[in-house]
């Protein structure tokens, strides 16, 4: 309940700079409604051979009460975003990946959703220390032209010395409005890359946020999306350095035709105490 009542009661942009500056002031839920029973669906591929290293991927509904499981949500419940919020009130799917400490997957593993009808999910990844982990997610849908409401979030907790690379390929159809979220945080001398395209959907709201948490942590996040006809992205990176000795990179951008529009944001934060930190 107080995940809906900070959605409900929240602004498009939670910050006094860019309170003007949003695509999503005219969101409304009401144009998303409709009977279509869903048939979207995930796909995901986990060897037998990493099940045998402990290696875990499940749904969420499995894994509720997984001390990893609440430990990863409590580290990103202090974001204030509206549609972070939305997603974490009515989310009714996802996904849930652990990798053990000291366990590198160098093949990745491929995540993909289809989607027909409106879907709100949630995948969480925690690394334990010094492991690794790529990911590719894909995102398709299919269907007519009436519109469809797709809200993400990917919340990623990475402990000490761990490594994720995570590619995140978008091209769903131009009847979708997409809202996505991405949390990652990295403890001590722990590294995340977040690779996105975004190609696809009619309004597009992208929010990556890097918690460089602990001390020699870094952070790198390449965005860029592709926009034709009437297509709308509101992409916005932010960089928290809490940690000493901390290194976050954002290179964002967009190449447009047509009427595309596109705003691009973004807001680095470093916290007193978090010094040698750029």
């Amino acid at each position: 309940m107080d995940s809906l009542r900070a959605f409900e009661n929240s602004e498009p942009e939670d910050t006094e700079l860019f309170k003007h500056q949003t695509l999503f002031k005219d969101f409304n839920m009401d144009e998303f409604q409709n009977d279509r029973k869903s048939n979207s669906s995930f796909h995901f591929n986990l060897p037998e051979e990493l099940k045998a290293k402990g290696v875990v991927i499940s749904s969420l509904d499995e894994v509720k009460e997984n001390p990893q499981f609440k430990q990863s949500l409590i580290s990103n419940s202090k974001i204030g975003d509206k549609f972070l919020h939305m997603n974490n009130a009515m989310f009714a799917s996802g996904l849930y990946i652990y990798v053990p400490k000291g366990i590198e997957i160098e093949e990745p593993i491929r995540l993909t959703t289809n989607i027909d009808s409106n879907l709100i999910s949630k995948a969480v990844l925690v690394l334990d220390s010094n492991s690794k982990l790529n990911v590719i997610k894909e995102d398709y849908s299919k269907g007519d032209n009436s519109p469809v409401l797709y809200s993400d979030c990917i919340e990623v907790l990475i402990k000490d010395g761990a490594e994720l690379h995570l590619s995140h390929l978008q091209n769903l159809g131009q009847n979708v409005v997409h809202l996505a979220n991405k949390i990652g945080t990295c403890h001590r001398d722990s590294k995340i890359l977040w690779n996105i395209g975004y190609f696809g959907g009619k309004k597009v709201r992208s929010r990556v946020h890097s918690i460089l948490l602990g001390e020699g942590s870094e952070a790198e996040d390449v965005e860029v999306a592709f926009g034709n006809n009437e297509q709308k992205f509101d992409v916005y990176s932010t960089l928290l350095h809490t940690g000493k000795n901390t290194t976050g990179r954002v290179l964002n951008n967009c190449v447009l035709k047509d009427k595309a529009v596109s705003i691009i944001k973004g807001m680095i934060k470093i916290s007193e105490g978090a010094k040698n930190s750029n």
